[in-house]
């Protein structure tokens, strides 16, 4: 994972100087009810939900320390709290669930 990160900043070093904004935008769901989560499928969530994140942060860091006004964006979902088997509840269900 570190690895894929380090390519994209050095990709984005290449040609910008700083970065204003990183949007860390990704999630995933283990895709099982609760008996049924291996430790395959925590860990493959904890990558995404939680690593990425974090190493994301963490190798961007020099370019966004060269920004006047740098912001980090980290955007979870409440569809990871939705007590049901199905990955893909109607979106206002899960809107009014959050009120």
């Amino acid at each position: 994972m570190k690895d894929s990160i380090k390519k994209l900043v050095d990709y984005v070093s290449e040609r910008e100087d700083h970065v204003d904004i990183l949007v860390n935008n990704a999630g995933q769901l283990a895709g099982a009810n609760l008996e049924d989560v291996t430790e395959e499928d925590y860990d493959r969530v904890g990558n995404v939900n939680q690593k990425a994140v974090l190493f994301m942060v963490q190798q961007f860091l020099p370019l966004l320390e060269k920004s006047v006004r740098a912001s980090v964006v980290n955007i979870s979902s409440y569809i990871g709290g939705h007590n049901t088997t199905d990955p893909y509840p109607p979106q206002d269900e899960c809107t009014l669930r959050s009120l």
